[in-house]
């Protein structure tokens, strides 16, 4: 049996310490199969301000919302893992969850990579995992990463194995 390759990888992010573990995932992929990443991040709810008298119509809010998002994701990402050639900045709007499946359909993505842990508390039992939405969704193979720092001892010591059968492709 041939290995699956993958030459797309979709790491959705909400800037958290949470997501970079799956980002680390995807880089190890990435160097493995030569895949291009898709940093992605969606704005769940644009505001809707319009303020004549200060100019701000509601074209200029989503706009401005909009770019700073897409400001806010290239300074993530340099800050915490620097330029990397292969790895495109993504910005849509909308539910994450829908948004996340939408693109990796469009953009024949062969493999999301997230975070198992996003929100927490009350939110998350109101609204749920985005990763368990995702999961249920997606007609696109999704590995879901626990962050290190939720992890046992026993799972970090089996993280820590290595596959240098894997490392040789």
């Amino acid at each position: 049996m041939a290995l699956k390759e993958f030459k797309k990888i979709l790491v959705p992010t909400d800037y958290s310490e949470m997501s970079l573990s799956a980002l680390e995932y995807a880089l190890t992929f990435s160097r493995m199969f030569g895949a291009q990443i898709y940093l992605f991040h969606t704005l769940d709810t644009i505001p809707v301000l319009s303020l004549e008298s200060m100019d701000l119509t509601t074209e200029s809010v989503i706009y401005e919302t909009e770019q700073n998002a897409k400001s806010d994701l290239h300074a993530f990402k340099v800050s915490r893992i620097g330029e990397i050639p292969n790895l495109t900045e993504v910005v849509r709007k909308g539910v994450a969850e829908d948004q996340i499946v939408k693109f990796a359909t469009e953009e024949d993505i062969d493999l999301i990579i997230m975070a198992t842990h996003g929100r927490s508390g009350i939110a998350h039992i109101l609204m749920g995992s985005v990763a368990e939405k995702v999961v249920q969704r997606s007609e696109v193979p999704v590995l879901t990463v626990k962050p290190e720092s939720t992890r046992s001892t026993a799972s970090t010591l089996a993280g820590a194995v290595e596959y240098p059968q894997l490392e040789k492709r």
